[in-house]
């Protein structure tokens, strides 16, 4: 029997490269520090909220030395200044989108990958 290999990485891997895209192009500055963004952090982790992952309003751009604050020393007031620039409704709104279930599976990623490729195209269009 041949066995098949399973798509579903090869797909995350690039919708997550996509998403980086899409959100470096939408922000140029690291919304901590000003400086120039090197990466897209996600306020909500995708640990705890895979729905987030792909959600443009989870998008910081950050520089790589706010995020290593954030990852590797857990400095709690780099999420306060995110907080407080973007504001508690924001969050309130991304809290209630964390609570919606997903199903991931192939045609979630194709669909994942085609909205992201359009948002791409738009913004080069810009």
């Amino acid at each position: 029997m041949k066995k098949y290999k399973n798509p579903i990485p090869a797909l995350r891997k690039k919708a997550d490269k996509l998403y980086q895209q899409v959100g470096m192009m939408r922000y140029g500055w690291c919304e901590i520090c000003g400086k120039t963004a090197d990466c897209i952090h996600h306020y909500f982790p995708k640990s705890i909220a895979s729905v987030l992952r792909y959600d443009i309003d989870n998008a910081i751009p950050i520089c790589v030395g706010c995020h290593l604050n954030i990852h590797k020393k857990n400095d709690p007031s780099m999420n306060a200044k995110i907080l407080s620039g973007r504001g508690l409704d924001w969050h309130n709104d991304l809290s209630r989108k964390r609570q919606a279930k997903i199903k991931t599976n192939v045609s979630y990623y194709r669909s994942i990958i085609e909205d992201l490729e359009e948002q791409l195209l738009i913004l080069e269009n810009q």
